[in-house]
């Protein structure tokens, strides 16, 4: 059965999702570093050949390490029913009920509480300030 969140539970929620999402966002900047290295070390081989093959098994190990990582807070994420929309803003939505059909209340890294939703079909761009019917 589908959960879905109140206000009141949504910004219940806030301090543990605060520190997932902060969590994905330090894994995901370590992730595109050890990628952008490995690249690094693709192109040299490339071009000279000169590598250090121990790097190779260090680099493919971490890369490893950090997606299993973030595989584990997206599910984490999926066990709460939080839908990430971007991970770089920690953009997310939690599930509604409003006047009988779902809606997404929307809540981004650094606001204070949960203050806007959107219909499913809007996204970001629809957010509205939340009103009596849903606080």
């Amino acid at each position: 059965m589908e959960q879905f969140y109140t206000v009141r539970d949504a910004n219940a929620k806030l301090p543990d999702l605060t520190r997932l999402l902060q969590e994905m966002q330090a894994l995901g900047l370590q992730l595109a570093e050890i990628q952008g290295r490995g690249a690094v070390v693709k192109e040299k081989i490339k071009t000279n050949g000169d590598h250090n093959p121990s790097e190779d098994v260090m680099l493919a190990q971490s890369e490893r390490s950090l997606e299993e990582a973030l595989q584990l807070a997206i599910a984490q994420l999926a066990e709460w029913n939080i839908q990430l929309k971007d991970l770089q803003r920690g953009l997310v939505d939690f599930p509604a009920r409003l006047e009988g059909r779902t809606v997404f209340l929307c809540w981004e890294l650094g606001e204070q509480e949960v203050a806007f939703w959107h219909e499913t079909d809007t996204g970001f761009g629809g957010r509205r300030p939340i009103d009596d019917r849903l606080a």
